[in-house]
Parts: structure tokens; sequence; C-alpha cells
């Protein structure tokens, strides 16, 4: 049973991961409802604070990276969809969003917009967990993709990565949207680099040593970077709102840092049930914390009453609590939603997939007749 099981040395990753995104959210960034009390991290600053959580924004970054890092390994194995998945998905994305829309109704001091109100019952569609929806569409697309690259040789491969390394890691770091970039091509990238590395650089990227040096090596560049950039925008005024340029996973350093990080994790190989647990409950976690609500509107209200009452001086104190409330709580309610309704969700789910299936299929069978 246990060699069935995930490496829970990856399922830790993964734990690490959501943790990172955590920090990330529980930054006082956006412009939601013109909170006063949020910042604006694109703006440089002298302030070490502003400059510290700006890159605590980028840890975000670097937690999405590692997710897709994980499902591209063990998605490169894999030939076929699992239709209910992406059902069981869409239905936790839909009843987490509407049930968090409620309690705003409910208990929230806050005016819900009727925008507000459409995005929370159609969380996919209208990309309010943009994650989700992405990783749905490349979930969706991943054994087309594998056919591309099963039917490519070491060169086209290596080819294929560095035009698109090159168009949406390099340049995308540099100038964000190029070339018609959207997050599913970034998936897409990762994947392809992923790839290449697994088929044919499988020595170095088993090597504990060379992981280790370019993990360290990337992170205190990627730092660096930011500094640096911080330092231009102080002395040039047209990089003065750039502070957040790189925020993003296919800035090549934090893909360099995931990947390492990736590496190193699983070479060391263990099973442990409550790691393998927490790990599954990271889903519900990231849809539960992300909430646009939560990131938004009680966010706001924390650190409102901190920003006028007490103000900034201790932010990044403020930043951790928020980031241990936003862990602690997304747990419970995850541990809750799964054991209570998602574990009743599964007859309606298969009843709703039958359904679904033989809509398809008549639309199918009668495509099929056009000449």
């Amino acid at each position: 049973m246990r060699k069935k099981s995930r490496n829970s040395s990856i399922e830790l990753l993964r734990i690490i991961a959501i943790i990172l995104i955590i920090i990330s959210h529980a930054v006082p960034y956006g412009n939601f409802n013109n909170y006063n009390c949020f910042i604006d991290l694109n703006n440089v600053s002298t302030d070490g604070n502003i400059l510290t959580l700006a890159i605590f924004r980028h840890l975000g970054s670097i937690g999405n990276c590692i997710f897709i890092i994980c499902s591209s390994w063990f998605l490169l194995n894999s030939s076929k969809v699992n239709k209910k998945k992406i059902l069981k998905l869409i239905i936790d994305s839909f009843i987490i969003s509407a049930t968090i829309l409620l309690l705003i109704f409910a208990f929230g001091n806050y005016s819900v917009s009727l925008t507000e109100i459409v995005k929370s019952f159609f969380p996919i569609t209208f990309n309010v967990n943009w994650f989700l929806t992405c990783y749905l569409l490349f979930y969706m697309i991943h054994p087309c993709l594998n056919t591309m690259i099963e039917k490519m040789d070491k060169r086209n491969l290596l080819m294929c990565d560095c035009i698109l390394l090159f168009l949406y890691s390099v340049m995308n770091m540099l100038k964000p949207d190029l070339f018609y970039f959207n997050s599913l091509i970034g998936f897409i990238v990762i994947y392809f680099l992923i790839a290449y590395t697994k088929k044919y650089m499988i020595k170095i990227s088993n090597n504990k040593t060379i992981n280790i040096t370019l993990c360290i090596f990337s992170f205190l560049s990627l730092i660096s970077v930011i500094i640096l950039v911080n330092f231009i925008g102080l002395k040039i005024n047209i990089f003065n709102n750039q502070l957040l340029i790189m925020n993003h996973f296919t800035n090549p350093f934090i893909i360099l840092i995931s990947f390492t990080l990736f590496n190193i994790f699983r070479q060391k190989e263990f099973y442990n049930k409550v790691t393998n647990y927490f790990s599954s409950l990271s889903l519900l976690i990231y849809l539960i914390h992300g909430n646009q609500f939560v990131v938004g509107y009680l966010k706001g209200v924390y650190f409102d009453y901190l920003y006028y009452h007490f103000g900034y001086k201790n932010i990044m104190l403020y930043v951790i609590i928020l980031s241990f409330i936003y862990l602690l709580g997304s747990i419970l309610l995850s541990i809750i939603y799964k054991h209570i309704i998602q574990s009743n969700l599964t007859k309606l789910i298969d009843k709703l997939y039958l359904l679904l299936k033989t809509v398809y299929f008549r639309i199918e069978k009668i495509l099929l007749r056009i000449n």
C-alpha cells in the first residue's frame, strides 16, 4: 500500500507551496473597495518594510510554480482526462464561492455589487480563482501535449523549449504580456520544460548538490534583482512603478527555484498519512482563503482597523498573524467541507456526470453525421 501511495516528501512540498501562497495573499496589496490601508507595492520605496512585502508577494508565484511543476511531472505519464475530477473541482469551486458570498450577505458590512454576485456563482467562468481555471484548461489538453512531446526528438523538443522560454519567460520578465502571453501559455511553457528535463536531463535533476546550489543561487538572484529594480526606480522615474514587474510564475528565477526545490524534495521518499492528508486539503485551502471577499473585504477590515488604530510600524507582524489566521481557518473549514459536504457529493457527481456524458454523446453522434 505504501508503494502505491504518494511520496509524502512531494506532498510536504505542496504544503509549503500553499503556505507561500497564503503569505503572499496576506500582504495588504490591491485596491479592493478603495481601502486606504492597502498598499500599492508596484511603487518603489526607501522603506524596508515595503521592499520586504514586495518580496513576500513573489512567494505566491513560487508557490503557484511549485504546484504546476508537481502536476506536470506526473501528468507527463498520463494519457487520459478524468472527467469526474473536472466536474468535482467545478462543483467544489461553486459551492465554496457561493457559500462565502451568502456569509458576506448575512454578516458582512459590505454592499455586494451585481458583478461580484455573478462572479461568485460562476467562479471558473469568470476566472475568480485564476489558478483553478487555468489548471482545468491545462489538465483537459495535457494528453494532446503529451502526444506532441512524444513525437518530438531531443533536438526539436530542446528547440521548442528554448523558443518558449525566451518568448514567455525571459521576455515576459522584462515586459509582461508580450507576444499574447496568458497564464495557460505559462503552464504549457513549464510543462514542456519539465518534459525535456525528465526525458533527457534526469541525472542533473537527480543531483542533490547541483539542485541545492542552483536553488540558493536563483533565490538570491531573485531578491537581488528586486532590490536592483527598486534602486533603479528611485533614480529613474519611468521605473518607479515597476517593483512587481517580475512577480509571475514564469519568471526564470522563480521557475528555477521551484524546480530545484521539487528535485530536492522528491529525492527523499517517505510515507506519512498526516502529511498526505493535509496536502489533500491544499486545493480547498486555496479556494477558501483565496476567495475574492476573503482576500479583499475581510483582509480590508483587518488591516483597516490596524492601520487607523496602530499604524503600520509593525506591519510585518500583522502579515504573519493574518497568514496564521488564513492557514488555520482554511484548514479547519477545509476539513469540515471535506468530511461533511464533499463526502456527500459523490452520488450527485456520478448522476450529473452520466447525464452530461449522455448529452455529449448525442451531440457527438449528430456532428459526426455531418459531411
